[in-house]
């Protein structure tokens, strides 16, 4: 993190000047700035405190800065950082302890130890530090975190937020999980939650059965659950007694090997988005309308709750792309935009678990198992899968105009281990209800 700072801290005095009305330097061992400038201002000191209007770009590096005032453009650098002025377009800070809580016009670039972010920002927020804490913030458009430890507390008390679940993946794919009331947030994010891994097939035996549950706070999400109530989630790693990754922690396994792949074949994303289908039945377990392949209007009895889906999944960052009525009786899709492998899959896990809790609201039941009905199709789950450096599409060709050699590879590799896949994706005896008539 250090390393980052010293970075962006050279970047901001190397920028060329700009050619404005005028251009103003000081350097003392303390300034105070409240007058009008036109044009672009220099201040080098061990303090600052500047209530200044600067019409146009304002460059200060000290030990403590505090700015007010208004201005175009920021660029500082100091130790200790407390901004609470205006910014009429960006602002980019490199220090130890930033504050900010002023009203940003446009975008905001941080990187330091310790953030804290308040106020309002016109667009996007940045920060690149090892803690930040986000407090009473209004950002109108993405928020970027590259942080060791995000502090949640101040997130879970502005919105009032008794509880927390805890969730995390066994080895058959089931979403898990534990919920705590956000009292003892201090434990949780010492890591210091323990559960009883016997209890959980393939993890422990009796006599080792403590696992603890590690947050991967990068996974923080407030989400509407039962009878509307706001409770936060985060996903988790399972650690052993001696607090290192349990083996059989899917979860881990994934990243690890994911970062490994990227590495190797210079890859920045692999991205994968999944197709849900499912089946809304009645109280009687039959199938809510009779419609078929993209039927609407009052042949499509799921339209309502596939919208309302949609739009919960969409304020949870799913980015809904479509959604429809399928080829069966009742039957549903839902497909959302790719995401990185960790993310989609988490991302996966939550969506089944969403949908089946706000089905309850239309009080339908939800069906995602292979074969729900002899004389009716199955529900498939479609996996979309690339890979990329950036912007190049990797598993294409572009001088040869075909499949390149490591998309090839790739789904060589997904054949050559398909007998030990069909033991993982083809587990339950449904699954080979689809031997007999359709789908």
């Amino acid at each position: 993190m250090k390393k980052k700072i010293l970075v962006i801290l050279t970047l901001l005095f190397m920028m060329p000047q700009m050619a404005l009305a005028k251009d103003y330097y000081d350097a003392d061992d303390k300034i105070t700035l409240n007058d009008t400038y036109n044009g672009t201002v220099f201040q080098a000191a061990e303090k600052i405190n500047s209530e200044a209007t600067i019409k146009g770009i304002g460059f200060m590096a000290a030990q403590t800065v505090n700015l007010g005032g208004e201005s175009d453009y920021g660029f500082v650098a100091g130790e200790t950082i407390k901004f609470d002025g205006v910014v009429n377009n960006d602002l980019f800070v490199a220090g130890s302890d930033i504050v900010i809580n002023g009203d940003i016009k446009r975008d905001v670039f941080l990187a330091g130890n310790s953030v804290t972010l308040k106020g309002n920002i016109g667009r996007t927020v940045r920060v690149y530090a090892d803690e930040v804490i986000l407090e009473n913030i209004t950002i109108n458009k993405n928020m970027y975190i590259y942080a060791t430890k995000i502090n949640i507390k101040e997130e879970i008390l502005r919105n009032k937020i008794q509880s927390i679940r805890l969730l995390f993946c066994d080895i058959e794919g089931n979403l898990k999980g534990i919920e705590y009331s956000t009292n003892f947030i201090g434990r949780i994010l010492d890591d210091e939650i323990s559960i009883d891994g016997s209890s959980i097939n393939g993890f422990q035996s009796v006599n080792v059965s403590p696992l603890y549950l590690k947050p991967d706070l990068d996974t923080f999400q407030i989400i509407e659950a039962e009878e509307d109530e706001l409770v936060a989630i985060v996903f988790c790693n399972l650690l052993n007694i001696d607090k290192n990754i349990h083996p059989c922690d899917t979860r881990a396994l994934l990243k690890k090997i994911s970062l490994e792949k990227k590495k190797e074949f210079n890859i920045s994303n692999i991205n994968v988005s999944f197709e849900f289908e499912f089946y809304l039945l009645d109280e009687n377990n039959n199938p809510i309308d009779e419609g078929s392949y993209l039927d609407i209007g009052i042949k499509d009895k799921g339209y309502k709750f596939r919208k309302y889906v949609s739009k919960k999944l969409n304020e949870f960052g799913y980015q809904v792309e479509a959604s429809h009525h399928e080829c069966g009786h009742g039957q549903q899709e839902i497909h959302y935009i790719y995401k990185d492998v960790l993310e989609a899959c988490d991302k996966f896990l939550l969506l089944k678990y969403l949908i089946e809790l706000y089905a309850s609201k239309f009080n339908v039941k939800v069906d995602f198992s292979p074969k729900p009905f002899s004389h009716l199709p199955g529900n498939g789950l479609h996996i979309n899968i690339s890979c990329w450096n950036n912007k190049d599409n990797l598993f294409f060709d572009h001088i040869a105009k075909k499949s390149s050699s490591l998309c090839l590879n790739f789904v060589n590799g997904i054949l050559s281990k398909m007998h030990s896949m069909f033991y993982i994706l083809n587990r339950t005896f449904y699954s080979y209800y689809r031997l007999n008539d359709v789908g």
